[in-house]
């Protein structure tokens, strides 16, 4: 069986802060500790991010169901990372939706609406000639 496809306890679906949030963190930041420089109170920094991270926690999943019901989310907050954990330290970073229309066409898409959405945007780069996506 492959890891992807196994299924493990917990999977954890992580939606990163917008930028307006990562923004109001930054502001936040430099009005507790005086300086604009997150390397300076880490920990400060860490937890004004994680107050801004919303996390999906879904039960006996594989990382493959996971990354299906992560892409409408990806979809739905464009600019946003959305990674997927899972309870055994499987990993998958994604790149914001936006990015992956812009310049990562070629990558995996999980469901109907993905497939669809990447078939059109490949087809438009080929259009213009553009053979590959930045792989």
């Amino acid at each position: 069986m492959k890891p992807f496809t196994k299924r493990v306890s917990e999977v954890k679906i992580v939606l990163s802060p917008s930028p307006a949030q990562y923004q109001d963190a930054r502001y936040r930041y430099s009005e507790i500790t005086g300086t604009d420089d997150t390397y300076e109170n880490p920990n400060i920094w860490d937890s004004l991010i994680e107050t801004r991270t919303t996390t999906l926690v879904l039960e006996n999943v594989s990382i493959k169901e996971a990354e299906a019901v992560a892409e409408p989310i990806r979809m739905m907050f464009p600019d946003q990372n959305v990674n997927i954990i899972s309870a055994n330290g499987d990993f998958v970073g994604n790149v914001t939706w936006n990015d992956q229309l812009k310049m990562f066409w070629g990558y995996p898409t999980y469901t109907e609406i993905g497939k669809s959405i990447m078939a059109k945007r490949k087809a438009e780069q080929d259009a213009l000639g553009i053979q590959s996506s930045w792989e």
